[in-house]
């Protein structure tokens, strides 16, 4: 039996197990360590990627080469400084939460909206003769 919720996205031929948590939930507690609510949706991507290689055979069709192409994101909180409460360079700890438990990607809901409006902003500037 998979593991429960997650986010699964294929794209560019590069698989993806996004773990998309609530907005309000904080990262840091007061001491500076993760909370909980991070390690946990950390612990959700690494169950996906075992049930990946040992379900791989019922899969590969389907998905193929994920057991080795498989990034991993995590997607909470916002970017202020409740969330981070102890953290003086938020991006640093971001860094540091990656390095620590091994993910690809740690967004806040914050960051993707910046990406959004990047994006956005890049394609409206896009003309059908100019592409």
């Amino acid at each position: 039996m998979p593991p429960k919720s997650c986010a699964f996205h294929r794209a560019l031929n590069s698989n993806f197990i996004v773990e998309i948590e609530r907005p309000l939930k904080g990262v840091i507690t007061s001491q500076g360590q993760p909370r909980a609510d991070v390690t946990q949706a950390i612990f959700q991507c690494a169950e996906w990627k075992h049930f990946i290689k040992t379900h791989y055979q019922q899969l590969h069709s389907r998905y193929p080469g994920i057991q080795s192409r498989c990034k991993t994101a995590v997607v909470m909180s916002r970017t202020r400084q409740s969330a981070f409460k102890s953290a003086e360079d938020i991006g640093a700890y971001k860094g540091l939460i990656m390095e620590q438990f091994n993910i690809d990607e740690f967004f806040t809901y914050d960051d993707l909206y910046d990406r959004a409006r990047t994006a956005y902003a890049l394609l409206s500037g896009l003309t059908p003769n100019g592409i």
